[in-house]
């Protein structure tokens, strides 16, 4: 069961998204106040913004008003009111002269009522995803770490983690990858990135294999290694050992890139997409986004799901594992959706298809956000 505290905890991570959505509201607010009308009205329209938003936030069921998160928005408001105000000139003085170019008028009642209706909707939303993440855990992920370069991101200021899942023996392709372009520019200090790869315990020639990768983790200190059985089956373990990590060891990232040791991608490109994303959403997940995907039924398939594990005949909307971006705080999410949904061993499936739905986190899909295989 989760205890209180952690209870807390997963309403405080759901609640900063929240909280950058109202800073939103007021912004937006603020970019439609106009110039050169009467300002004898506005005192009543700020009174009516201000209760209007602040039942908004009561609406939340969260907080009531007189709480900071409410004298957070007040105070946001008087900000840019101040900022627009000639200097000199305050409160009913500055409200006086309507003849002057500063003066400003809130949008008119009906406007800013539809602007509190969003939000009164988001509202239900804020309140299902907390009411989720309240729920047991039913998928305790909670395998000991057999090697773990904790420090990794402590280290140094980081701004983009790419994790990388790999398999125990696949020793070749990681030291192929440490030569190539994603590697080499997690070396330019100036891109404030890290690379790390992600793989379980080996299952055939265990011993040997176990031996090598322990001196490989003592000459590249880049590989994270967790202790369940590291088979093609076990690839949701993987892909969730990936979001366990960054959610824990590497909170002050901004994105986390998950990309596959054999496929190339423009960085660049990706990283642009991502920050312009960024702009509009707290939360979200790019990737090579598929729809109307039917589950495939013939157990000769590589990708072969029953219909004991998935019984619908569709797939949800998901994004192809080999390339996905997200913000550390989706991350984050989607760590703590993986432990409390029943799971199918698709990962890419199960992490964007199922789990992001549960915490309402998007999939995009975007043309300079897309890869290639290499071999």
């Amino acid at each position: 069961m989760v205890t209180f505290n952690a209870r807390r905890g997963l309403v405080a991570v759901f609640l900063v998204s929240v909280c950058l959505n109202l800073f939103t509201f007021v912004l937006l607010l603020g970019s439609w106040f106009i110039e050169s009308s009467p300002f004898t009205r506005s005192i009543s329209l700020i009174s009516n913004a201000e209760r209007m938003a602040a039942q908004a936030l009561k609406d939340f069921d969260i907080e009531s008003l007189h709480t900071p998160k409410a004298f957070l928005f007040h105070t946001l408001l008087s900000c840019f009111l101040d900022a627009v105000t000639p200097k000199g000139q305050t409160g009913v003085q500055a409200t006086s002269d309507s003849k002057s170019k500063h003066w400003i008028q809130l949008l008119d009642i009906n406007t800013l009522r539809e602007m509190v209706y969003k939000y009164e909707a988001d509202a239900d939303k804020a309140k299902s995803v907390i009411r989720f993440l309240s729920q047991p855990i039913i998928n305790d992920h909670n395998f000991s770490y057999i090697h773990n370069p904790k420090e990794t991101c402590a280290r140094r200021d980081i701004d983009v983690l790419f994790v990388v899942p790999s398999a125990p023996e696949y020793f070749s392709r990681r030291e192929r990858n440490r030569k190539g372009g994603l590697y080499q520019f997690t070396l330019d200090r100036n891109n404030k990135a890290r690379l790390l790869f992600f793989i379980g315990k080996p299952e055939k020639d265990s011993a040997n294999v176990q031996a090598k990768i322990d001196e490989e983790i003592a000459l590249y200190g880049d590989i994270v290694q967790e202790n369940f059985n590291d088979i093609y089956k076990n690839i949701r373990l993987k892909a969730v050992s990936m979001l366990r990590w960054a959610s824990t060891f590497c909170e002050k990232v901004k994105f986390v890139i998950r990309a596959d040791d054999d496929i190339d991608f423009n960085i660049v490109n990706a990283l642009q997409v991502m920050e312009e994303k960024r702009a509009f959403y707290t939360d979200f997940i790019l990737g090579v986004r598929k729809d109307d995907y039917k589950p495939e039924r013939e157990v000769t398939n590589k990708w072969y799901l029953s219909t004991n594990e998935y019984p619908s005949t569709h797939l949800p909307p998901f994004a192809l594992g080999a390339l996905l971006g997200y913000p550390l705080s989706t991350v984050t999410l989607l760590y703590q959706a993986a432990l409390r949904v029943e799971p199918i061993w698709l990962d890419d499936v199960f992490i964007t298809g199922i789990c992001a739905p549960k915490v309402g986190i998007p999939v995009f899909k975007h043309p300079k956000f897309d890869f290639i295989h290499n071999s």
